[in-house]
């Protein structure tokens, strides 16, 4: 005699099986989102919990002040680091700001310059 799986196990763990793989995976992460001069002034999601960048350019003394404005508690900032990239004779230099999305809502990150007439860069991202 076989020993048949009730219908309500067999479609719980199709469900289950569904459900990883509409994520990319079981286990599986998605790559660190970074943002950059491209995307000022826009409107980005993130997922609560996960952790993005901001990586710009500057050259000469127009750097970026740290620590970024933010306008609600949905994103923290984490850190700003400087990397030298090609050297040209005004410069360059990348900033990037590690942010983490930590509850749902919606934030403006708001990154001005140090130097004065120096356009900034804004971010609006809503976390859910």
């Amino acid at each position: 005699m076989r020993h048949l799986r009730p219908w309500p196990a067999v479609l719980l763990a199709a469900c289950a099986g569904a459900a990883c793989f509409g994520e990319a995976g079981c286990g599986s992460t998605r790559e660190r989102l970074t943002f950059g001069s491209s995307d000022d002034g826009k409107i980005v999601s993130v997922r609560s919990g996960e952790q993005f960048d901001v990586a710009l350019g500057t050259i000469g003394p127009a750097y970026f002040a740290a620590p970024p404005a933010i306008s609600s508690s949905s994103v923290v900032f984490l850190s700003e680091k400087d990397e030298m990239g090609v050297p040209t004779p005004g410069g360059y230099e990348t900033q990037t700001f590690a942010f983490e999305a930590a509850s749902a809502g919606q934030a403006d990150i708001a990154i001005s310059r140090e130097m004065a007439g120096a356009a900034g860069f804004s971010l609006t991202v809503q976390v859910y």
